[in-house]
């Protein structure tokens, strides 16, 4: 995440925008994925409600960051799974930017994430 979140750092940080990480966790087939991507949305209402959604995670060298993992495929890394969503990170719906980071995507062996493609959505994101 802390990788990511220096690649894709927020250049221009606009204060009507809620600027959030997202990691979300899932079964392919056989594999568990890992997939991170960054939004200026804020954290809709329905996944701050969401009992699969973790978070918000932040440090002095980590940006907010919410998890979404249905089966707690993430056990390995995400040491406690706390739901404290701040009301001021939550999207009220009524405006909404669209543009997004690039889709980070990564398999998971024995805990380790393992990169294995970057797609680009939007070729400008701030």
């Amino acid at each position: 995440m802390i990788e990511y979140q220096k690649t894709y750092p927020v250049k221009n940080k606009q204060e009507k925008w809620k600027y959030i990480y997202s990691a979300y966790f899932f079964k392919s087939n056989r594999d568990t994925l890992l997939t991170i991507t960054r939004g200026a949305n804020g954290i809709p209402r329905f996944v701050a409600k969401d009992d699969h959604a973790f978070g918000v995670y932040s440090d002095a060298e980590l940006k907010n960051f919410i998890v979404i993992d249905s089966f707690k495929l993430s056990s390995k890394l995400i040491l406690n799974y706390k739901r404290n969503f701040p009301g001021n990170l939550i999207s009220n719906g009524k405006s909404f930017r669209e543009s997004i980071t690039p889709l980070a995507t990564y398999k998971l062996k024995n805990g380790i994430p393992i990169h294995v493609k970057t797609d680009t959505i939007w070729s400008h994101w701030d």
